[in-house]
C-alpha cells in the first residue's frame, strides 16, 4: 500500500469509526483539529466518488473492511491527481508523527506497547486490553520533545 494512503487511513480510520465527537474526546485538541481538517478535505473528494462515499457512510459497521476499500479508492484517486496527493501530504505533515498502538490479548507477559527512542513532536496513543497481564508497559520513550 502506498505509504501516504496507509498514513491517511491510519489517521482518519478512528475518526470515521468513532465519529467526530467520540474521537475528539480521546484524541486531544491538536490531533482532533488536524484530523478534522484532513477529514474535511477528504470529504470533498469522497462526495464525488459514490463508492468511497458509501464506504465512509458504513465505515463504523466494519472498520477494517471499509478501511481497505477506502484505501483502494484513495490510492486510485491520488495516482490520477498528483496535486490532490500533494495537498493531502501537506495536511498529514501538519499533524506531525502519530503513533497508535492497539493491543488486545487474553494473556500478556512481558509486553511493551511501543518503544520509541526519540519523539520530537506528534502524538502517541496506546490502548491495551488484557485479561491476565504481567510485566506490561504501555509506551517507553527515551526522549520526547524538541529541546535538548
Amino acid at each position: 500500500m502506498d505509504p501516504l494512503v496507509a498514513t491517511i487511513i491510519g489517521i482518519i480510520g478512528p475518526y470515521l469509526a468513532k465519529g467526530a465527537d467520540e474521537f475528539a474526546k480521546s484524541a486531544g485538541k491538536a490531533a482532533f483539529e488536524g484530523t478534522k481538517k484532513l477529514a474535511d478535505r477528504l470529504s470533498r473528494w469522497w462526495k464525488g466518488d459514490p463508492v468511497a462515499d458509501a464506504t465512509v457512510s458504513n465505515f463504523a459497521a466494519e472498520p477494517e473492511l471499509n478501511a481497505e476499500m477506502l484505501a483502494t479508492r484513495l490510492a486510485h484517486a491520488i495516482k490520477k491527481d498528483p496535486s490532490f496527493a500533494d495537498e493531502l501530504r501537506v495536511l498529514v505533515d501538519e499533524l506531525g508523527p502519530n503513533v497508535d498502538v492497539i493491543q488486545k490479548m487474553e494473556i500478556a507477559r512481558g509486553v511493551t506497547g511501543g518503544k520509541i527512542g526519540e519523539l520530537v513532536s506528534g502524538r502517541v496513543r496506546v490502548q491495551q486490553e488484557m485479561k491476565d497481564a504481567q510485566n506490561v508497559v504501555g509506551v517507553e520513550i527515551n526522549r520526547m520533545g524538541g529541546g535538548r
